[in-house]
């Protein structure tokens, strides 16, 4: 095999296409072969300095060459290839402009059934367009964002690589010069349809068109005697529907493609006049395609397609429609992590989730607003204070060191203290809670036997007079003009000698031998005729000695 240039051209000699994919060896073909012609040109001054060409069938490469532009190759350029006679071969095409490491557009084409009586024409013009599309691999590779199964085309469209070769036109000798092609003269007469040599103009147009046949008349001057699949002046675009022409609008219309063929979805040629947005060869849905050609069933294009529930095609994230993978067109809903704000679902936030500044409802966090936000670190929350929830959103209990007017707490000191009793009620004496912060012993809310009114441990002598443990004064256990040690009045009889209050004994109020009734000593003299000592009172007296002892 060998790549042979021509001026502005490059072929792709004798190579036959065959229907396992494969291609046979460099030869000849007979002038009742058909084939593809595939021109490749430019839309504009594209900056290329390389373009990368190959072309497989089946398992097998035919071509896989990079090419140093201008000194390698020349744009506009074409590659011929000729079938071998099986109507079912398809190749698969790939064309990629380059300047530099920067990819500036690639074309990608799967064309079946390759005819065998005539050759068609695949026109790639590599376009700006398509730029934004292109990013680099890993590995060096262009990768459209078109995904796998379609390509951009001339309008910049993502559309399939899927193309039926009877759907494409046939080829024109002369072709290339149409096109902006420099024309070529041609050195093979296997691809040659004109003269064996260079020099006729006529040659060089033929010699593109001959891949369908072997070469004109040897020595011509130029002639056209081997176009493709022997072409006439009748063509595609001439607005007369031709003997092999369904239709012909001279151009495309609604009703006709601009391959001349009747436009319907399904045919595998995209009809932009006729609404079409793609065109994949059939009118299955679910295959990048819709059954009607109307869309490409991708979100965002504004079609409603199988599994959308909505396609605005506004690219807006924050509006009732979630246009973006991974949403894949979407109504919005609160936890897909955009901000709805166009009514009716309107949302204050949308972390995707709950987070510490946005509930799972999709409104701001925020304590008392009637969410529980665990993430939060909220425990709880009624959207005001509550019996079981306080106003910084814990849960409520007498201890929290938060006063809960709800639960009645009066205080909350976090636990006992010298103004807050345990129970969070205001600490007092008599409140019947012993506070022992606040230095109290006990609290029988007042005065009992065993407790004092000022919440002290009753006992006598601790100067606080009790009267329900019986006593009647306290001296703090000192005996005094007015208290006995034991916390009793003092009185005379009491069996307490109370020197305080000027008694000298205390025989309980019995005159004795050492004790007058009214807790005196006895003495003679003192006019108390005291039984137990004294015979008479008062002494010295005619019937009275001094010693009190009768005369």
């Amino acid at each position: 095999m060998k790549l042979q240039r021509w001026r502005g051209g490059l072929a792709l000699l004798g190579l036959s296409l065959i229907a396992a994919g494969s291609f046979t060896g460099c030869g000849k073909v007979d002038a009742s072969r058909g084939g593809l012609m595939l021109m490749v040109s430019t839309d504009g001054p594209l900056p290329l300095d390389r373009v990368d060409i190959s072309i497989d069938a089946s398992d097998r490469s035919l071509l896989a060459n990079k090419y140093r532009v201008p000194e390698e190759l020349g744009l506009p350029t074409s590659i011929a290839i000729v079938s071998n006679g099986d109507a079912t071969a398809q190749a698969t095409i790939s064309v990629t402009g380059w300047s530099g490491n920067v990819p500036l557009d690639r074309r990608d084409a799967i064309v079946t059934q390759i005819p065998t009586d005539r050759v068609v024409a695949l026109n790639v013009v590599l376009s700006a367009r398509c730029s934004s599309k292109l990013t680099v691999s890993v590995d060096g590779n262009a990768v459209s964002s078109c995904g796998d199964g379609n390509t951009c085309d001339n309008a910049g469209n993502c559309v399939t690589v899927m193309i039926q070769a009877q759907d494409l036109p046939t080829y024109r000798a002369g072709a290339e010069n149409d096109a902006g092609f420099a024309g070529a003269s041609s050195e093979d007469p296997g691809l040659s349809g004109g003269s064996g040599g260079e020099s006729g103009v006529g040659g060089e147009g033929a010699g593109r068109a001959g891949v369908a046949g072997e070469g004109g008349s040897a020595g011509s001057s130029g002639s056209d005697a081997g176009g493709a699949a022997g072409a006439s002046d009748e063509g595609c675009g001439n607005h007369r529907p031709d003997p092999r022409e369904p239709c012909d609008d001279g151009g495309e219309s609604k009703l006709c493609n601009a391959n001349c063929t009747v436009s319907r979805c399904g045919d595998g040629v995209r009809n932009v006049t006729a609404g079409e947005q793609c065109d994949d060869g059939n009118t299955l849905p679910g295959d990048h395609c819709s059954a009607d050609c109307r869309s490409t069933e991708a979100c965002g294009n504004g079609v409603l397609d199988p599994g959308e529930t909505c396609d605005d095609g506004n690219g807006i994230l924050t509006d009732n429609c979630v246009d973006q993978k991974p949403n894949s067109c979407k109504l919005a809903t609160c936890g897909d992590g955009f901000i709805d704000s166009a009514d009716p679902g309107i949302e204050e936030c949308d972390d995707a989730s709950e987070t510490n500044k946005c509930n799972r409802d999709c409104t701001k966090a925020k304590c008392q607003d009637g969410i529980l936000n665990i993430t939060a670190n909220e425990q709880c929350d009624d959207g005001k204070e509550t019996a079981r929830c306080n106003e910084d959103c814990t849960l409520a209990r007498c201890g929290d060191g938060i006063v809960n007017a709800t639960r009645a707490e009066q205080c909350d000191d976090a636990g006992e203290s010298v103004t807050c009793n345990r129970d969070c009620t205001r600490r007092s004496c008599g409140d019947k809670i012993t506070n022992q912060t606040a230095g109290e012993e006990c609290d029988d809310g007042g005065e009992t036997s065993r407790c004092n009114a000022n919440c002290k441990l009753a006992r006598c002598g601790d100067f606080t007079t009790n009267p329900a443990a019986g006593e009647q004064c306290d001296a703090g256990a000192l005996q005094t003009a007015t208290c006995e040690a034991n916390c009793k009045t003092p009185r005379c009889g009491d069996l307490i000698k109370n020197v305080a209050t000027g008694e000298q004994c205390d025989d309980g109020g019995i005159q004795s031998s050492s004790c007058e009734a009214n807790c005196k000593a006895p003495r003679c003299g003192d006019s108390i005729l005291n039984l137990f000592s004294e015979q008479c009172e008062p002494p010295n007296t005619a019937k009275c000695d001094s010693a009190c002892k009768n005369k």
